[in-house]
């Protein structure tokens, strides 16, 4: 079941089976409940994690103690992926909004694992890489937006 959940994400589809059971038996399953925090904004994230169950948003804390959810995930999605990319602490918070059960890969795993699989490994970059632009791709956009709505106020 876990590696039919990781064939639909962009980031292992292209890996055959037998590497994706093989990286699953370096995962740990971790259950987290309602209102836990996966992942905090400004701390250390040592590990990639995906959803297997449960409502998880990623949410960033505003001024005045407000939190915006950023993006809901769903089965198959994954986080934690920033800080795999550059090694600093997490940008936004990763919260279960239900009991939720996620597969933690840890960072020196997955290096490990890559080490033996440079094609995976290069793959898995392509699509990080990918998946990274079309989010600031996003993010420009909402900013390009906020920015002419706040001309239209003026």
């Amino acid at each position: 079941m876990i590696v039919a959940i990781l064939k639909t994400s962009p980031l292992f589809s292209s890996f055959p089976t037998e590497a994706l059971e093989e990286l699953v038996q370096k995962a740990m399953q971790v259950t987290v409940p309602a209102a836990g925090y996966i992942i905090r904004a400004g701390e250390s994230n040592d590990s990639l994690w995906l959803v297997l169950e449960g409502d998880v948003v990623i949410r960033d804390s505003l001024p005045g103690g407000l939190e915006l959810n950023l993006v809901r995930l769903k089965v198959g999605d994954l986080c934690g992926e920033i800080s795999f990319a550059d090694s600093l602490p997490a940008s936004a918070s990763v919260v279960a909004l239900s009991t939720a059960k996620l597969l933690r890969f840890p960072f020196r795993e997955m290096k490990e694992f890559f080490s033996d699989r440079p094609a995976c490994h290069v793959a898995f970059l392509e699509q990080l890489v990918a998946i990274c632009a079309r989010r600031l791709r996003h993010a420009n956009e909402e900013v390009r937006k906020g920015f002419l709505a706040s001309l239209e106020l003026h």
